[in-house]
């Protein structure tokens, strides 16, 4: 039996999708859902599965909120851009400060028909007085990406005009730079502190699950203080709840309850908020994550011949297609489990394994607070990524210090993660010598160096100690290298002396003599020994220009001119060429010239061969520098 197939005629961009044979009416689009007062509401389902719902009701300008729903919807939408709950939560709230600035105008538009090109300049004016312009301009671009969204044709032409011109990004890109990292003495204070507390996070729910495993096993190895608390302990870790604690006092008819012993209570099986921050910083530091990526890790994974993990993490920004990617961490052997990303994902997965199991939760960070979720277990970050975790308090209970000003007292820490994560950056580029595409692994090229390596300052003393070591062994190699030259100081000799110059120089009388009198001259220098070259076999076959590394080579004043010629080309070069190209062709020439060969000689012989330098003479100087090339 065959089946026939209609053959429809393929699709691709510029050709409409055939229409299926007979009528057809595509659905109607569904229109906002309605509060009880009739208000819009949009429902948003983000794709870092966060749900939330944006009503109308409260906000002014109510004959906007119809056209202004319909734009968010599309913005937030599954065709938006804006497809987390945080980021579209900025929508909503640069969509109502524009309602309610627009409110307070003295004549306020009624509608999106009576919005004025001078309403949304007045916003703008009006935040300048209070805000930053790199701000303005990211309130005014999603504010005009939000009106593009909406009905064009309720719009005025004016107001057309304005949202769809280029360039409201710019001043949001001017000058922006991410934070500096910490200095070298600041990042070993965090690491070790960190650390430290994470191994006692560790070792201390480790010791909660080796006397649940005892008490089920060998009850007998138990202490006694063990043994009375392996009975609750069984329970908590076999429900989840924590134990109620109270203390005395206060209450006629009762004890008031112990928050704090409760909390230390669950600390046995569980992760509590106060494990969060050192945690965090850890993770940060070792995967070189954005705190965002790292707060999303999920708790699947594979492991990869017990010596990496791979975990799919979230990268914002980078859009629908490159914000889901597998990254690949070392787990190294367990004594080193605080020193790999992978070791350490792999601890936190276990020591959130019971908070996990009880709360249902797919994200790697859960944890125990007592207030929400299932028996006070919950994702740490599961409603947001702004979880308050009061860092710096963490900082100065570590004792964790600033680097002073010379003479001054050191300042507490001001700890964030996004410098620990510009930290980690800049000593990855360290570790690999500077090498681009081996430092960008978690971004870009041009993002790791505009947001985390241009402006910091582990990186800025680093790269300078590294240009100086480079110039300094240019240098080195430039003067080691004794190029002989006649100055006045050998001529007035020479014409004295003879043989006393020639001698001073390395060479013979005679052969001095035919260099002065032009006989031996190659192009910028003379030879005085053609037949023995030091770059090949025999007589000398290279550039002329390389007779400025030559030992042979004896510079004389009438060489000037062309060497100052050849300075200018140089010069000229160095605007076409990267400044590494640059230096690797040319470096060398040009310091033997500034540094070995112009200060031979006086101002006045310099001046009159940069008077005398032949114009007609420059052109293909260079094309002489790398040697001699095969015939066209």
């Amino acid at each position: 039996m065959t089946a026939e197939v209609a053959c429809l005629p393929p699709t691709g961009r510029g050709r409409q999708a055939a229409r299926p044979d007979g009528f057809y009416e595509p659905d109607p689009p569904a229109g906002p859902a309605r509060d009880g007062d009739g208000s819009p509401r949009v429902a948003f389902a983000g794709e870092d599965g966060r749900n939330h719902s944006y009503s109308f009701a409260g906000l002014p300008l109510a004959g906007m909120h119809e056209d202004l729903a319909a734009a968010l919807a599309a913005r937030i939408g599954p065709s938006g851009t804006r497809r987390t709950l945080a980021s579209a939560n900025i929508g909503w709230f640069k969509l109502g400060g524009l309602l309610r600035f627009l409110a307070g105008l003295p004549r306020p538009p009624l509608d999106l028909a009576a919005l004025r090109r001078s309403d949304l300049e007045r916003l703008r004016r009006h935040r300048l007085l209070t805000m930053q312009p790199r701000t303005v301009a990211k309130e005014m671009a999603e504010i005009f990406q939000l009106l593009r969204r909406a009905d064009q044709r309720r719009l005025r032409p004016e107001v057309r005009e304005l949202i769809n011109q280029r360039g409201h990004h710019s001043g949001e890109d001017a000058g922006k730079t991410g934070l500096p990292g910490y200095s070298d003495r600041e990042y070993a204070q965090i690491m070790s502190a960190a650390r430290h507390r994470a191994a006692q996070i560790r070792d201390r729910v480790r010791a909660g699950e080796r006397t649940l495993a005892l008490a089920g096993t060998a009850p007998q190895r138990l202490s006694a203080e063990e043994s009375a608390d392996a009975g609750w302990l069984a329970g908590m870790a076999r429900t989840g709840v924590v134990p109620a604690r109270s203390r005395g006092g206060g209450w006629p008819h009762g004890n008031l309850p112990d928050r704090a012993g409760r909390v230390s209570a669950a600390q046995h099986l569980f992760l509590t908020e106060e494990d969060l921050v050192p945690l965090l910083v850890l993770a940060v530091a070792l995967t070189g994550r954005n705190p965002e990526t790292v707060k999303e890790l999920p708790a699947g994974h594979r492991v990869l011949e017990d010596r990496a993990v791979a975990v799919a993490i979230t990268k914002r920004r980078r859009g629908k297609a490159l914000a889901r990617q597998t990254a690949h961490w070392e787990t190294g052997p367990a004594s080193r489990q605080l020193h790999t990303p992978g070791g350490l994902y792999l601890l936190v997965h276990e020591l959130t394994g019971r908070s996990r199991a009880v709360s249902g939760t797919e994200s790697l960070w859960a944890i125990w607070t007592g207030r929400s979720g299932v028996h006070g277990h919950t994702a740490a970050f599961g409603r947001c990524l702004t979880r308050s975790l009061d860092l710096s308090r963490w900082a100065a209970a570590e004792g964790l210090t600033a680097d002073a000003p010379d003479g001054g007292e050191p300042a507490p820490l001001a700890l964030r993660l996004d410098r620990l994560k510009t930290a980690a950056e800049a000593r990855r580029a360290k570790a690999t010598g500077g090498h681009m595409p081996s430092t960008a692994t978690t971004n870009t090229m041009d993002v790791s160096y505009a947001h985390y390596l241009r402006n910091d300052p582990v990186i800025q003393a680093w790269a300078e100690d590294i240009i100086d070591a480079a110039l300094a062994d240019a240098e080195d190699n430039a003067s080691r290298f004794q190029l002989r030259i006649l100055g006045p100081v050998i001529g007035d000799r020479f014409r004295a002396d003879p043989d006393a110059a020639a001698r001073e120089l390395g060479t013979t009388a005679a052969r001095l003599g035919q260099a002065l009198a032009g006989s031996l001259d190659t192009l910028a220098t003379s030879c005085l020994d053609i037949d023995h070259s030091p770059f090949s076999a025999g007589r000398c076959t290279v550039s002329f220009l390389m007779c400025l590394h030559c030992p042979n080579a004896l510079v004389l004043e009438r060489h000037l001119p062309m060497l100052c010629a050849l300075l200018d080309r140089l010069q000229e070069a160095l605007g076409q060429m990267s400044v590494p190209d640059w230096c690797r062709a040319h470096g060398v020439a040009w310091l033997i010239i500034t540094r070995l060969i112009l200060p031979k000689f006086s101002p006045a012989q310099r001046e009159a061969a940069i008077a005398a330098k032949p114009a007609a003479e420059r052109a293909g100087l260079l094309d002489l520098l790398p040697g001699p090339r095969e015939p066209a």
